[in-house]
């Protein structure tokens, strides 16, 4: 093989553990320069957890990024610590997030309704803060966050959102059991 040939591993969609434990057997075996994987169902087809991230790291995989946004710097503060409170225990327990995982994200102060999200996502996860917002400006801001979407990409939206404000998500392309929405 000649020096200046790139070799690339490209496994398509893990889906949970059966498609994790064959994508960790390639990753070690393989002498592949990039190793790429398609990952978004690998916690059985509910995104990546940081135990299954850890799973794949240790594997051989070293790329892929999360890009975590709040407009509280104290809460971007917060989680680049690495030592996240866990909601309705004492304010003494604290989620601890594996260094191996640390380095795969970045955190970012970001007002998201004045300020354009940076970058394209292959999946953006939405909590309750759309649930803050007056309807018109709600529907604005799933506007923006599907517009911040590669095709095929995919916005998950908490459940309690689209239950408290159905109004915000009408018309749109989605998942029939699960809040996932696509670009129309």
């Amino acid at each position: 093989m000649p020096d200046d040939l790139i070799t690339v591993l490209f496994l398509g969609d893990v889906i949970g553990k059966p498609g994790r434990l064959a994508a960790a057997e390639y990753l070690r075996e393989t002498r592949a320069d990039f190793k790429l994987i398609n990952g978004e169902n690998m916690a059985g087809g509910l995104g990546i957890t940081p135990r299954v991230a850890i799973e794949m790291l240790e594997a051989g995989l070293a790329q892929f990024t999360v890009d975590g946004f709040d407009m509280q710097a104290a809460c971007i503060e917060t989680a680049r610590t690495g030592q996240i409170p866990v909601a309705g225990l004492p304010r003494y327990v604290t989620a601890h997030v594996e260094p191996v995982v640390m380095e795969h994200l970045r955190f970012a102060v970001l007002d998201v309704i004045a300020q354009p999200i940076p970058g394209r996502y292959d999946f953006l996860v939405c909590r309750n803060f759309l649930g803050y917002f007056r309807p018109e400006i709600g529907r604005a801001l799933v506007g923006k966050l599907l517009g911040a979407l590669d095709r095929p990409g995919c916005l998950l939206v908490d459940a309690f959102i689209t239950r408290k404000h159905p109004e915000l998500f009408e018309g749109l392309p989605r998942d029939a059991e699960l809040p996932f929405f696509w670009p129309a």
